[in-house]
């Protein structure tokens, strides 16, 4: 190509050289239109490609969005179903524990029944020695403070009367009953 400082050169040509100056510059005219409307076509073929793809990002978007309600909804129903199981294993353990309970209760109501009954102890042991004064304590023949609290735990020891005592106080103690005295 000529810049504007060679137009004076291309003044000064021949005819000839003018025509073959002209032809050139047609050629590279022609040449660079051809290259224009390939990068027009190049761009066109881009856009289209962009809005494909914009088409296809938005469908794409529409079905997961589609697709993560849907997973809630099964998700929220799923949870129902797992409520419904719950209640309904929860009825059942119900109802085991109130007919276990009531078979425990009856189980106790015959028992007490049974031992109500006055029975003779020669029934079931005729050689064992007994008197028909021993039966259960009704009032205590000693009292005596032995613990800061509760007395958990008693034992007699089988030699000289002395029993030991375990308290809410974690402290054992030995007393003698024989003198009624702490040892």
């Amino acid at each position: 190509l000529f810049a504007v400082g060679d137009i004076s050169v291309f003044v000064r040509c021949s005819l000839s050289e003018s025509s073959a100056i002209i032809t050139t510059l047609k050629q590279e005219l022609q040449s660079l239109l051809s290259q224009k409307v390939d990068l027009e076509k190049a761009i066109q073929l881009i856009r289209d490609e962009h809005t494909t793809l914009q088409l296809t990002c938005s469908h794409l978007e529409d079905k997961l969005r589609k697709t993560q309600d849907e997973n809630r909804e099964l998700v929220d129903r799923l949870m129902r179903y797992k409520s419904k199981d719950a209640e309904k294993m929860n009825e059942e353990n119900d109802k085991f524990l109130k007919k276990r309970y009531a078979k425990i209760q009856r189980e106790l109501e015959e028992a007490a029944k049974d031992s109500s009954r006055n029975v003779s102890l020669d029934t079931y042991a005729p050689d064992i020695p007994y008197s028909e004064k021993s039966a259960v304590p009704t009032k205590p023949s000693y009292v005596f403070d032995a613990h800061e609290g509760e007395v958990s735990a008693v034992k007699w020891s089988p030699v000289d009367r002395i029993v030991a005592t375990g308290g809410a106080d974690r402290k054992v103690k030995l007393w003698d009953t024989s003198k009624s005295t702490l040892s």
